[in-house]
């Protein structure tokens, strides 16, 4: 049996600055005469990087990229079922209740500024390790996009012949960051 150990890397930095945007930009939104949300909502709309049909056709039927790039697209539209789906049985008992949650809320919205491109792939049985690059736009003023590259490895085991996320890590603290965040603003803003 062959184990793998896989240390997820999630950027604090990245997570907080996407939380505090998200923020910012809706809070900028409350203005009236001002012509900065027209211009935040347009750097908003430049920095997308959803993956699309085309991105999942091209990637192999029944592969273990095909199960990472549709489980992206279905956490970047907030798809909590199939979010679910493509997560192995033992790792959405890890989770737990809070999968829609930070689905909805949290990390799915998160990742609409996120494209992950595949790099390599080890398959040895019934598991798979799929190593990709994400790319990252991060709106940091109404006109200024950074682009950012993180390289992450998750692993997938084949469950009744589907491939599957099984290590919830990555989904677990970029979106437990960003549930913490969102929480913090949510609680400052009623005490206002």
């Amino acid at each position: 049996m062959v184990v793998y150990a896989l240390a997820v890397r999630v950027s604090l930095r990245w997570i907080v600055a996407v939380a505090l945007s998200a923020s910012c930009v809706s809070l900028a939104a409350c203005g009236k005469d001002s012509p900065a949300p027209v211009a935040r909502q347009q750097t908003f709309e430049s920095a997308l990087r959803l993956v699309t049909e085309r991105d999942i056709r091209a990637t192999p039927p029944g592969s273990p990229q095909r199960a990472v790039i549709r489980w992206w697209r279905a956490l970047q539209f907030r798809d909590t079922t199939t979010v679910s789906e493509l997560f192995s049985t033992q790792a959405r008992r890890t989770i737990g209740p809070l999968l829609s949650e930070i689905t909805f809320l949290d990390l799915g919205p998160s990742l609409q500024t996120s494209l992950p491109r595949f790099d390599d792939l080890a398959v040895r049985g019934n598991t798979a390790l799929v190593y990709m690059r994400i790319l990252r736009n991060e709106v940091l003023s109404p006109k200024i996009i950074r682009r950012s590259t993180e390289h992450l490895g998750l692993s997938l085991v084949k469950e009744r012949g589907f491939w599957r996320i099984d290590d919830p890590t990555y989904f677990l603290q970029a979106g437990g960051l960003i549930r913490r965040a969102r929480l913090a603003a949510e609680r400052r803003a009623a005490a206002q």
